[in-house]
């Protein structure tokens, strides 16, 4: 009969993910970088996201535009992601 110890836990990180476009060729100007705890990049991430919300609420109460409402929409919908991936990865530490 074998007898199997549990793997050691390891916390997920992040791997580099470039971003902004600046030059022709899809050079990037900024990147996420490798090595972040995931945990911590995802309320990095909330944290933008709730900025922005507000920001997009504040434009679509002044303007009335669909546009500016439907931004609204998906930045919610992105934040709930966020905040729900946030939530799992809390409740998996906690069980560990």
């Amino acid at each position: 009969m074998l007898n199997h110890a549990p793997s050691p836990s390891r916390t997920p990180i992040t791997c580099s993910q470039s971003f902004a476009d600046y030059a022709p060729g899809n050079r990037k100007l900024f990147a996420v970088q490798s090595g972040v705890p995931v945990r911590e990049a995802l309320e990095y991430a909330a944290s933008l996201l709730d900025t922005s919300l507000s920001n997009a609420h504040e434009v679509a109460q002044e303007e009335g535009d669909n546009k500016a409402w439907i931004t609204v929409y998906l930045l919610e919908s992105a934040l709930a992601v966020v905040n729900a991936a946030i939530g799992g990865l809390r409740d998996e530490e906690r069980d560990q």
